[in-house]
């Protein structure tokens, strides 16, 4: 950091030149004839600060690569804490202390060491080792992991070259200390947009069994004909929350398929039938509620069990080319089984289960370690699923309500 102390001005960095090393000074330079980027380092700080005898106080501009916060910290003898605002408001506190050395916080090439290791041992597809896209990435990282001095610029390089990589999101982040907040207990609420007719997005769908039937019990009283369930988007639904759901919307017991992790290719040759699911797998639904760490198992299978209160109307899934994950394999299953109809667009062909997994105490990764595969044994890895209704040109929502209404 340099202060000046004549205008009351500073201006702090991260190591210097560090995005031109991560993107090659050609494409550095190129967006910045663009206006994309500013400055060559990842972290960039300036503005003014105040003293006082025993804090100094600095408030300006935080650039972090071409995104820019609105920037509010102090200094207390070692410590330091602050915070960051967005555009829209919302804010991220900041906090640390002074180090004497510029040496890297961490061991950062032995970190990544270990999350190779962790990835080929965990991700789902056991040929991803054989993957020239997994070897060149990881070459690139390899040759950038000794300049690694913080976290930032850790993020940035697993970014840049993550691109190449043939499955979305590939992070290495810190894990943050969970302290035992009481949340506050949400309410879910039928929303009905038109007579008769309920939405559900994706936020509204409750993860625990008294709030699913709660939501259904007032589905009910409002004498519902049509439940429309939004599963547009990249939103992140809970494997939970769809089981429960399912089990809401068929008077029968049917079996989805199921999830197999890398531990299941390994020791079989070929998918399990759904007759062997019972003595091969084990039941999602009877897991243990706390702890589920899904990359240790061969795999599970998933089935309905019908709900006391059951769902008598039509029910309709929106879905597009981001639907994936959980939110997938949940629209295969309903269309499978005749249980829904699917509006939209071709869903996006990643029908996997994501689990985070520890790297040591300070770190952890998310990755896909499961992959999904109906009771027929097809997996829809990059095919998707097509919807009934296929709807291109107009909101599928509002296309569904001409249709129904």
């Amino acid at each position: 950091m340099k202060v000046n102390q004549e205008s009351k001005t500073f201006e702090a960095h991260t190591r210097k030149d560090a995005l031109k090393d991560i993107a090659g000074t050609f494409t550095f330079f190129a967006a910045r004839t663009a206006g994309i980027l500013k400055y060559p380092e990842i972290i960039h700080i300036e503005g003014e600060i105040s003293e006082q005898p025993d804090a100094t106080f600095y408030s300006g501009t935080f650039i972090h690569l071409d995104d820019s916060y609105q920037f509010k910290a102090e200094t207390r003898q070692n410590s330091f804490t602050g915070k960051i605002v967005d555009n829209k408001n919302r804010t991220r506190l900041l906090h640390g202390e002074k180090i004497s050395s510029d040496k890297p916080l961490r061991n950062y090439a032995t970190l990544i060491n270990k999350a190779f290791l962790i990835t080929e041992k965990y991700y789902f597809d056991r040929n991803l080792i054989k993957l020239s896209e997994w070897q060149n990435f990881k070459e690139d990282v390899n040759d950038m992991k000794s300049d690694i001095s913080d976290d930032y610029e850790l993020a940035a390089v697993i970014y840049w070259y993550r691109k190449k990589l043939p499955f979305p999101r590939y992070e290495i982040e810190k894990t943050e200390i969970k302290e035992n907040v009481t949340k506050r207990k949400k309410s879910f609420v039928p929303n009905e947009i038109e007579k008769q007719t309920i939405l559900l997005r994706v936020s509204d769908i409750p993860d625990r069994v008294t709030d699913m039937k709660q939501l259904f019990n007032e589905i009910q009283n409002n004498q519902c004909t049509n439940l429309i369930i939004d599963l547009r988007g990249r939103k992140k639904l809970q494997l939970t929350s769809a089981v429960l759901l399912a089990n809401h919307l068929t008077v029968h017991s049917v079996l989805w398929g199921a999830y197999l992790t890398q531990k299941w290719t390994n020791t079989n040759g070929s998918l399990p039938n759904p007759v062997e699911y019972e003595t091969h797998l084990k039941n999602f639904a009877r897991l243990p509620n706390k702890d589920k760490k899904f990359y240790l198992e061969t795999g599970f299978y998933l089935k309905t069990e019908p709900a006391n209160t059951v769902f008598k109307g039509k029910t309709f899934l929106l879905i597009d080319q981001r639907t994936s994950k959980v939110a997938e394999a949940l629209a295969i299953a309903l269309k499978n089984e005749n249980i829904a109809t699917l509006v939209g667009q071709k869903s996006a062909g990643l029908p996997m289960l994501t689990d985070l997994l520890p790297i040591d105490q300070f770190y952890h990764m998310s990755i896909q370690v499961a992959q999904f595969h109906d009771k027929e044994g097809k997996s829809y890895f990059t095919n998707g699923i097509t919807p009934d209704l296929e709807v291109s040109d107009e909101d599928a929502l509002s296309y569904l309500l001409k249709k129904i209404h």
